[in-house]
This record gives structure tokens, C-alpha cells and sequence, in this order.
């Protein structure tokens, strides 16, 4: 198998579950803006971790903006949108079903 299609398809999980963990633990902030906020931190977290995991090189590039471009373009597609849209969507699913646990901000 490809590495480089091994790499996204374990990035688009792993942010696809912490997307849905953030989701859940939204639940316990009174704003949504304080939800907003730790989940964005959580989201930078989770992608200097990918980052150091996958190592994502452009082969044969000498130019470090390149490579940032190109960091910056895989990590947007194979992890933000995701993260946000589970995100997003697993925090209006479970304020709508799930009773308000207690608040902690």
C-alpha cells in the first residue's frame, strides 16, 4: 500500500475521533465560544502530533516554503476540514440529545 495514502486515511480517523471527543466535551462548556476555543486548541495539538507522526516531506524539494505550502495543503485536507465538520456536527447532535451535563465555565 501506499505510504502516503496509508497516512491519510490514519489521519482522517484519528481526527475524525478526536473531532467527535471534542464534540462530547463541548458539552461541558456554557459558551460556545469556550467550546470553540478548546477545541481549536486541541485541534493545534493534535496536528503538531501528526505532524511528528507522519513526518509529511515533499521528496526532492529544497525550498522550505514549498514544503510548508504542502505540509499546510495535507493537513488542512486531511485533518482540519474533518475535525471541524465532526466536531461541529457531533456537538449539535449531542446538545439536542444528550442531557446538559454540569457546566464547567
Amino acid at each position: 500500500m501506499d505510504l502516503n495514502l496509508k497516512a491519510q486515511r490514519v489521519s482522517v480517523v484519528v481526527h475524525t475521533v478526536f473531532g467527535f471527543l471534542a464534540g462530547y466535551l463541548s458539552l461541558y462548556f456554557s459558551r460556545f465560544w469556550y467550546a470553540l476555543g478548546a477545541s481549536l486548541v486541541l485541534l493545534i495539538i493534535l496536528g503538531f502530533i501528526t505532524q511528528k507522526t507522519f513526518g509529511k516531506k515533499r521528496a526532492g524539494t529544497s525550498e522550505a516554503s514549498v514544503q510548508q505550502r504542502f505540509d499546510r495543503k495535507w493537513w488542512l485536507g486531511n485533518g482540519v476540514a474533518i475535525y471541524l465538520l465532526i466536531w461541529l456536527m457531533a456537538w449539535i447532535l449531542l446538545f439536542n440529545l444528550v442531557p446538559l451535563p454540569q457546566k464547567i465555565i
